[in-house]
């Protein structure tokens, strides 16, 4: 269930009957309950100019063809390999194996700042690293 809440002088303030319906209906059992702050959500021109434009032209210029641009599985190998030098993939231990796993950040997850954080960071590295200057974009 997500519902907002808000914080005020210390107390949570919240629709407590929509709460209650929620619970009527569950199941008994252990349950958690997450409190975020909420983020402004990452825009679909933020994903459209990331995946559609910026990505794509990238590869292109750093040696992809176009056949491999169009395949799924280079554009997430890229994309991933890019989020990590961005920001390395935290350690998290495997609920399930126990094992320590690399995790990469998910865009999926990210706020718009964060979005707009990573394709500012990407327009200097592509032409620090690898001369690429972008092209005025309008979308």
């Amino acid at each position: 269930m997500i519902t907002p809440c808000e914080i005020q002088s210390g107390k949570l303030m919240l629709d407590r009957d929509k709460l209650k319906t929620w619970c009527a209906v569950q199941k008994d059992g252990d349950y958690e309950l997450y409190l975020t702050k909420k983020r402004e959500a990452k825009t679909l021109k933020q994903l459209h100019l990331w995946w559609g434009i910026m990505l794509e032209q990238f590869m292109l210029h750093i040696g992809y063809d176009k056949h491999e641009v169009t395949q799924v599985l280079y554009r997430k190998d890229c994309h991933d390999a890019l989020k990590a030098l961005y920001e390395p993939p935290q350690t998290v231990l495997n609920r399930i194996t126990g094992k320590e796993t690399p995790v990469l950040w998910s865009m999926a997850d990210a706020s718009k700042k964060k979005v707009s954080d990573f394709m500012d960071w990407f327009v200097r590295y592509a032409s620090q690293e690898h001369g690429f200057i972008f092209e005025e974009i309008n979308l």
